[in-house]
């Protein structure tokens, strides 16, 4: 189980598309923040000029990594996007590792 004091790797990206549009990315940021002020910090940034979602650099994350992916999602399908892709994850304890996949739902497999 990753706790809060895991340190957690990722690689690979998620893909959105349509390329957001530098507005959209504008507003999604700032929603993103607003949502961090009552919650823990996001562990995703969005990176290749508004075409994908990654992780941002050191991250010391619980289980919540994959929620705040479906608030991604959330926000980028209301807006007319489509979010697709996978993820790996590995933590620093046996068994924190495993896969997000994101395909029109979200599905998180530890491995």
């Amino acid at each position: 189980m990753i706790d809060d004091t895991s340190t957690v790797t990722f690689s690979g990206h998620f893909t959105i598309t349509p390329r957001l549009k530098a507005t959209d990315g504008m507003m999604l940021a700032l929603h993103l923040r607003q949502l961090e002020k009552r919650s823990r910090p996001c562990p995703w940034r969005v990176a290749g000029c508004g075409s994908i979602v990654v992780a941002r650099e050191a991250i010391v994350a619980s289980d919540d990594f994959d929620a705040w992916i479906a608030v991604i999602n959330h926000w980028l399908t209301a807006h007319g996007y489509e979010l697709g892709g996978f993820v790996c994850f590995r933590g620093q304890y046996p068994g924190d590792q495993g896969v997000i996949t994101y395909d029109a739902r979200l599905i998180l497999m530890r491995l």
